[in-house]
């Protein structure tokens, strides 16, 4: 999984914005960084301009050049988006961070291309929102995974063990119900987490929290409580259509990566693929 840190660029300054994050991620994974480029040009022309933009925005982050970081440039088939997820599939050792913003038509890194990369593929993907501040992008301490009662949620569960122990974070298994007057008995709503968090912690080994929320914005709620503890990122399902479906459906999940001040690890469970 963390193998290869992939970053798909598509000439825009915004999508740059992931490098940094993914050298974060790369350096506490012990992990080798990609950058990626879909192109409608000839591959060598666009190899060329585009290692010179990648060793000035490395020199940015650490002085210098990286030589050890690697550029593939590969020819569009049918759409980026297509052809992003497809490179995915065929490299499933990597872990893809995507920036969120773009602009012109092949912008591979607007918020809808990337979550149409996410439906294509299992994940995960790292998106970076334009409200991530990648100089105080990391992934050590502590982390929110979140649930909703659906089945497609809890498939993060394993990923976030995986991610937990790799990196040496802490997870928090976070529920968001109803608001409290609404609510006849709050231990039914904490039962829940507190389940999942047990079951994590005792097939992973390793310490797991929990936590319910209660309000009628669980995006909101979930980004106030990851800010608080601070987390250093959240993980979520997206576009489930089971159970509670409280914050894995699509629109919910890309509130929280289009408000959060953190990378969001996005999991599409692969029976709703």
């Amino acid at each position: 999984m963390f193998q290869h840190i992939v970053v798909p660029v598509d000439g825009s300054e915004e999508s740059w914005r992931a490098i940094q994050v993914a050298a974060a991620l790369a350096l506490q994974a012990d992990a080798d960084m990609q950058v990626l480029h879909v192109t409608d040009q000839d591959v060598e022309t666009s190899r060329a301009e585009l290692r010179t933009l990648l060793d000035e925005h490395l020199r940015e982050l650490h002085g210098d050049a990286c030589p050890t970081c690697s550029l593939t440039v590969v020819p569009m088939d049918g759409d980026v988006a297509t052809t992003i997820a497809e490179f995915a599939e065929s490299h499933p050792e990597s872990t893809l961070v995507m920036s969120t913003i773009g602009r012109g038509r092949s912008a591979a890194l607007v918020g809808s291309v990337a979550e149409r990369v996410v439906r294509a593929t299992f994940g995960p993907i790292v998106a970076v929102g334009p409200k991530v501040d990648p100089e105080a992008a990391h992934f050590t301490g502590e982390f929110v995974v979140a649930v909703d009662g659906s089945h497609a949620s809890e498939t993060s569960l394993p990923l976030a063990a995986a991610w937990g122990i790799t990196l040496g974070a802490r997870p928090w298994v976070v529920a968001v119900g109803e608001p409290i007057d609404r609510t006849s008995d709050d231990s039914i709503d904490s039962a829940y987490p507190s389940r999942l968090a047990k079951e994590l912690q005792a097939t992973s080994h390793h310490d797991v929290e929990f936590e319910v929320l209660h309000s009628d914005h669980p995006a909101e709620a979930l980004i106030d409580f990851a800010e608080e503890l601070p987390a250093a990122f959240m993980v979520m399902s997206t576009h489930a259509r089971t159970g509670m479906a409280r914050f894995v459906s699509g629109s919910v999940t890309m509130d929280v990566v289009r408000h959060a001040p953190f990378p969001v690890v996005l999991h599409h469970p692969p029976h709703v693929r």
